[in-house]
């Protein structure tokens, strides 16, 4: 994303944020104000990540200890012969 697209993204949000001054009461501004600023941050997420993939498996990590099982079978085990 180059600085001119994140300029025009915060303009359009701007006039929003703008608007907002007409809110009877704070709450409704607060509100209001928070949900713009999360599209905002969720718009310029996405174009500098990219969008959201299309695969909704789960990844899995090979090293995570949780996934690695214990063997039970004791004739398995390593022996000292000595």
């Amino acid at each position: 994303m180059t600085e001119q697209e994140f300029l025009a993204l915060a303009q359009t949000k701007y006039r929003e944020i703008n608007a907002l001054k007409e809110s009877p009461n704070l709450l409704d501004y607060e509100v209001g104000f928070r949900d713009i600023w999360t599209k905002l941050g969720l718009e310029v997420a996405q174009a500098n990540l990219g969008k959201q993939g299309k695969d909704t498996r789960k990844k899995k990590d090979k090293n995570n200890i949780r996934q690695i099982r214990i063997i039970k079978d004791p004739s398995l085990y390593i022996r000292d012969e000595s």
